[in-house]
């Protein structure tokens, strides 16, 4: 399991359990979408390790894509790189394979991901 660093840039000024504009997560795998439910085809899913509140709802895990053309999900799994992170509803839980049709995430954040060293 990779660990990995979210340095949130917007919203501005979070603060969460690990520090401000700082989520702690670890790479779960990938999850599938469509772009007949107008979601990406495949992202990448974090489970936190301090789960936090955002409007009132608990996070427990997030979904990031690549945040600029070009970008792909390997880069994001395993170098530094912008990502788009959506926040996924506490009533769900995914695992990796999962294939999701928006109802269970909301967009929340732009953040670099970074992978944490040992």
């Amino acid at each position: 399991m990779t660990r990995h660093r979210l340095s949130i840039s917007d919203p501005m000024f979070f603060e969460g359990p690990d520090g401000p504009n700082k989520v702690l997560a670890d790479g779960v795998g990938l999850v599938k979408g469509s772009p007949q439910w107008q979601v990406a085809l495949e992202s990448y899913l974090l489970s936190v390790l301090h789960p936090f509140v955002v409007e009132g709802e608990e996070v427990r895990q997030l979904i990031v894509t690549p945040r600029h053309v070009g970008e792909t999900l390997d880069n994001v799994m395993h170098r530094d790189s912008w990502v788009n992170v959506a926040r996924v509803k506490p009533s769900f839980t995914l695992q990796a394979g999962d294939v999701c049709d928006g109802s269970e995430f909301v967009g929340w954040a732009i953040a670099g991901i970074h992978r944490e060293r040992a």
